[in-house]
């Protein structure tokens, strides 16, 4: 049985906002897809995730678990741009 975790997850710019408690097992990609769900973000773009305290991306493939994820954690969800000439 996966243990369930608490976080805050925010977007880069603050607007969305939300306090969840998720099994420990939750691949970040899962999360990511959620998010677009229930926040409306663009379906087109890619998004990731980053734990801001530790300033690292967390890979898409991990867990929570997996990723080191403490409870009470805040993770922020942002957009990856693409840069052009």
């Amino acid at each position: 049985m996966a243990d369930k975790i608490s976080i805050t997850l925010v977007t880069a710019d603050k607007a969305k906002k939300a306090q969840v408690s998720l099994p420990d097992t939750t691949t970040v990609a899962s999360l990511i897809e959620a998010c677009k769900k229930n926040w409306a973000l663009p379906q087109s773009e890619d998004f990731a995730v980053r734990d801001p305290k530790r300033n690292v991306q967390l890979s898409s493939k991990d867990s929570l678990a997996t990723a080191g994820i403490a409870n009470g954690s805040e993770l922020e969800v942002y957009p990856l741009l693409e840069a052009g000439l």
